[in-house]
């Protein structure tokens, strides 16, 4: 026999609802929270860095604001990194200018959109009670192709644009 579902006053009462019990909680390890407060870090950085950043005109070196060294590939052949003008595409995507934020750095503006997205994804594994670094780690062949393929055609990208 089914049981009766609770009605909505009920269900406010107990909200927020969890799905395990406390002892699967208390089971998280200091990975799950790293990687919990490391996308609401990231997310929180890049609100901050639209706050005080100026993207740099050249497409690369808006961290060089924040007091990091210029990319030392870029400096000693002219050959931008993978890394070239992530910064500043977070930058500009942050800051309202997606379509140039494209134009310098894909994976840049990739990351602006899909941080915030991670973020509430985790908290949403977070509250179902489940360990982040083990949902992770379960696919962690396919998270980290899936973020070298798409850095490296972004790369790809960074030099066709830089070079043509």
């Amino acid at each position: 026999m089914a049981e009766p579902k609770p009605d909505a006053a009920a269900q406010a009462e107990n909200w927020p609802a969890q799905s395990v019990d406390s002892d699967a909680q208390a089971a998280r390890g200091t990975p799950h929270w790293v990687i919990l407060l490391g996308l609401w870090g990231a997310v929180a950085t890049m609100v901050l860095l639209a706050l005080v950043a100026a993207p740099d005109e050249r497409g690369f070196g808006t961290h060089e604001q924040l007091g990091l060294a210029p990319c030392r590939l870029m400096q000693w052949s002219g050959v931008p990194c993978p890394g070239c003008g992530v910064t500043t595409a977070l930058t500009l995507a942050v800051q309202g200018h997606p379509s140039q934020a494209f134009f310098v750095q894909p994976f840049g503006l990739l990351c602006a959109f899909g941080l915030p997205f991670l973020a509430l994804w985790a908290i949403r594994v977070h509250r179902r009670g489940a360990d982040l670094y083990e949902v992770i780690s379960r696919q962690r062949a396919c998270w980290v192709k899936s973020i070298l393929v798409l850095m490296g055609a972004a790369w790809i990208y960074k030099l066709v644009v830089t070079f043509l």
